[in-house]
């Protein structure tokens, strides 16, 4: 357990006896410090997890490899490490940016995880390519 707190940078704060849990997920190019303005909001009524994604603080880059991490799949499986690692069950995830997918991509292969899931600027493609942006500025 030990190792995983540190491998994912693990953080747990709020009201540690509350019945609900909120796991606060970043986007890419970010870390859970973007969470700070937010978090006093919640702190009070709910057990509060922040954690980071492989390769986004100084502290997990080491842990990075790219033939690992070709897929959002693949940062699914350490959201799962991480809800399993925290005994985790009907949490409730706030998902930023790539972080909203990987919730998602989490959520199917292990329903049980989250109660509900809140998504903030979440797009389900992240590469412009082929017509994608022409066909999307045909319909809006």
């Amino acid at each position: 357990m030990n190792s995983l707190l540190k491998k994912y940078n693990i953080q747990i704060s709020g009201n540690l006896a509350a019945k609900e849990t909120l796991v606060f997920a970043h986007g890419f190019g970010s870390e859970q410090t973007a969470w700070r303005w937010v978090l006093p909001a919640f702190q009070e009524k709910y057990r509060l997890v922040l954690f980071d994604l492989i390769g986004s603080s100084y502290l997990s880059r080491d842990d990075f490899n790219l033939q690992q991490y070709q897929s959002l799949w693949d940062y699914a499986e350490d959201l799962i490490q991480i809800g399993d690692s925290l005994e985790l069950e009907h949490s409730r995830l706030i998902a930023h940016s790539a972080s909203c997918m990987i919730g998602a991509l989490a959520a199917l292969k292990r329903p049980t995880l989250w109660k509900s899931l809140v998504f903030i600027g979440a797009s389900p493609r992240y590469l412009d390519q082929g017509d994608y942006l022409a066909v999307l500025k045909q319909k809006y």
